[in-house]
């Protein structure tokens, strides 16, 4: 979001980084992963190798960006709950780059595209796989839910 707190205020850049030249804003993301806001384009920073690759550009839909500010969504449904817990405790299987939770029939579900992986929901029971992989039931949804929120999910 791009808000003008007055018509005479001009935006500054942080500095540049990498690929990006004019940087304004820096915010960190969930799993350790470093965000940027460089005009249209939102870009991500590995942590363990610091790389720089390109998000998403939001092009002139939206205007250009002129800082960053670190948010996670406050999830109101139980699953994301799971989910977000399970993207803390486990970021190496669970990599967020851009990860939104979906819904294909009975699956409420993410997929986490750079590992492959899928946490889904269906008829109660949370379930892990890999693509190409077999489904692994890891449980009841509400066996684990007592420790999530306990956790402060």
């Amino acid at each position: 979001m791009k808000r003008s707190i007055s018509n005479t205020q001009q935006p500054s850049t942080v500095g540049s980084f990498g690929l990006a030249t004019a940087v304004f804003g820096l915010a960190p993301g969930d799993s350790g992963t470093l965000y940027g806001a460089a005009y249209t384009k939102l870009f991500k920073v590995e942590p363990s190798t610091g790389a720089v690759s390109y998000v998403m550009d939001f092009g002139s839909g939206l205007g250009q960006a002129f800082g960053m500010a670190p948010l996670k969504a406050t999830p109101t449904r139980d699953e994301d709950r799971l989910f977000n817990y399970a993207e803390d405790k486990f970021p190496g299987l669970f990599v967020t780059v851009f990860s939104p939770s979906l819904q294909s029939g009975s699956y409420y579900y993410r997929f986490y595209r750079e590992s492959g992986a899928i946490l889904a929901v269906t008829q109660g029971q949370l379930v892990y796989y890999v693509v190409g992989g077999t489904p692994v039931v890891l449980g009841a949804v509400s066996d684990f839910l007592g420790s999530v929120i306990a956790a402060g999910y």
